[in-house]
C-alpha cells in the first residue's frame, strides 16, 4: 500500500517534499530521509514527527521549519528539533504507519509553505 509522507530538510533553501512510499518500505525510507536512526513523537491530530535519534548528539543542525510545527503543539522552547523531519500519519489498529491525508497535507502547506512533489 502506497502512503504519502512530508521530507523537511533542515536547509530552509531546500523544498519541503511530498515522498511516497510502501509500508513495507517505511522504515528503510525514514532511516534515509533522517540520516540515521530515527524516533517519533506525536505532534497533533495523528500526526507523527520522525528524527534522527542521535541528532543533538551528532550535532545536527537546527530545523526551523519543523521546529515551528512543534512549537505550535508543545510551546516555544519545550524542545529544540534538528536534522531533518519526517511527518506521517499515525499508525492503523495493528500498528503500521499510516500516511498523511490530503487533509493533513494542506495544514502542513499553510504552515511552512508549498511542497515539492517527489
Amino acid at each position: 500500500m502506497s502512503i504519502r509522507v512530508i521530507h523537511i530538510p533542515v536547509d530552509s533553501s531546500t523544498t519541503v517534499r511530498l515522498v511516497e512510499t510502501t509500508q513495507d518500505e517505511i522504515a528503510d525510507r525514514l532511516h534515509d530521509l533522517v540520516e540515521g536512526s530515527f524516533e517519533c513523537v506525536e505532534l497533533n491530530d495523528d500526526v507523527h514527527v520522525w528524527l534522527n535519534e542521535e541528532g543533538k548528539l551528532r550535532g545536527m543542525p537546527w530545523n526551523p521549519r519543523a521546529q515551528r510545527l512543534w512549537d505550535q503543539r508543545y510551546g516555544s522552547f519545550t524542545d529544540v528539533l534538528v536534522g531533518p523531519a519526517v511527518l506521517t500519519g499515525g499508525v492503523d489498529r495493528h500498528g503500521d504507519t499510516l500516511g498523511l491525508s490530503p487533509e493533513q497535507i494542506a495544514t502542513v502547506e499553510r504552515e511552512i509553505g508549498p511542497l515539492s512533489q517527489k
